[in-house]
């Protein structure tokens, strides 16, 4: 084990997150929503789209989702749902790894006309009021490695959730409410993800005794509207605890800018990769 690299990947508010490792996940919201068009490419209009919602544990849920779109704002309500554990695969090369979402089942939200969905997210749940998410742009701050886009591309789970498949008869199918705007954009960036500010290098100690040479690991960090950490986690484990170890210190002790949705500072959460051979 002769090099380490260190790569940074932003993948903002797309799940939340759990890991077999450390139990001190913070979840901002109590669900996140994972939602996609029917019937066609991600980002083209549809009438239809099906979503899941994901939390870190078990529970039951009601949640109000709100999407800004480009016909207007629109808002629906959830029927109580329970979320149930769904294991997801990850391939990457020599390494693999497990982990948990809880899901909801498969529903669908129906809009009066074909629109394209500029953001939507869980904005009230268990009665808890939620941030606007961030715009997905998935930007790199890669201050040490080039194999970033190693994280931001391919740290991909084999298990797809499938969300673009038409209705079954049975299906839930909620129409949205037309609603007013809950947010204006109208600053100069009103759109921005976290990124670091300072970064503390990993150090994993003696390599010599580690008993495996190649591996990956992936730490997360959330990140309060005002830039502070409130709490870090080994997402995905690498098999060896003492590089695990070093990698949640270093995000434990890095420095952050907070994230902005709708002008307004936001949470969010950052991945961290580690890769070691």
């Amino acid at each position: 084990m002769n090099r380490a690299a260190f790569g940074v990947a932003l993948l903002g508010l797309l799940v939340a997150f759990c890991t077999a490792q450390t139990k001190a996940e913070i979840e901002f919201c109590p669900a996140s929503l994972t939602i996609r068009p029917v019937g066609t490419a991600t980002g083209s209009p549809a009438a239809t789209y099906g979503f899941i919602l994901k939390a870190s544990g078990p529970r039951n849920l009601i949640a109000t989702l709100t999407f800004d779109t480009d016909k207007g704002w629109f808002n629906l309500t959830t029927p109580a749902v329970a979320l149930a554990e769904k294991q997801y695969h990850y391939d990457l090369g020599t390494w693999s790894a497990v982990r948990s979402n809880w899901n909801s089942p498969l529903m669908y939200v129906k809009f009066p006309d074909p629109v394209r969905i500029t953001n939507a997210w869980v904005s009230a749940a268990n009665a808890q009021a939620c941030a606007p998410s961030v715009e997905h742009q998935t930007p790199v701050n890669d201050p040490f490695s080039e194999s970033v886009t190693f994280y931001r591309n391919n740290v991909v789970a084999k298990e797809a959730d499938q969300l673009n498949v038409a209705p079954a008869p049975d299906s839930v199918v909620l129409p949205a409410r037309t609603t007013a705007p809950a947010y204006h954009a109208t600053c100069a960036k009103p759109f921005s993800e976290a990124e670091f500010t300072r970064t503390a290098m990993p150090d994993p100690g003696n390599t010599t005794h580690f008993d495996r040479t190649t591996g990956i690991s992936i730490a997360e960090a959330a990140i309060n509207p005002d830039g502070s950490l409130a709490q870090a986690w080994i997402w995905l484990p690498s098999g060896v605890p003492a590089w695990d170890n070093a990698l949640l210190w270093a995000a434990q002790h890095s420095q952050y800018k907070n994230a902005v949705a709708y002008c307004q500072p936001v949470p969010s959460y950052y991945l961290i990769g580690l890769s070691f051979w």
